[in-house]
């Protein structure tokens, strides 16, 4: 069984970044409290090498990229870790669907508390 791991990153864009041609394929740069950041949404093997990854808008939820991205691994046999934020029925079942087995704590005052070692 391979262990893949499931997360995603914040990464500032340069001040100047917002001042890209406005035609074209768009640029994935959203504009938050802390400025202009993109997001790397990626899975990542055992010895961190990237597996697939994906960029978003820095202000988008981790969660609504986690199957898109499960998507293109085949998780067949395979364990999948992720921290609370990925705590979701819907990705649970799909991974099970799937053939993985999840990693995923569960959020904090969750109905159903799932225990991950």
């Amino acid at each position: 069984m391979e262990e893949l791991s499931l997360d995603a990153s914040i990464v500032q864009a340069h001040q100047h970044s917002a001042g890209a041609k406005k035609r074209g394929p768009s640029s994935e740069i959203g504009h938050s409290r802390g400025g202009a950041s993109t997001k790397i949404h990626a899975i990542v093997d055992a010895y961190g090498n990237p597996v697939y990854f994906m960029i978003s808008e820095g202000q988008r939820n981790d969660i609504n990229f986690a199957i898109p991205l499960l998507k293109h691994v085949n998780l067949k046999g395979n364990n999948i870790l992720a921290d609370r934020g990925y705590d979701s029925d819907k990705l649970i079942d799909y991974i099970y669907e799937q053939g993985g087995e999840p990693t995923i704590p569960s959020r904090k005052g969750a109905k159903f508390e799932r225990h991950c070692d």
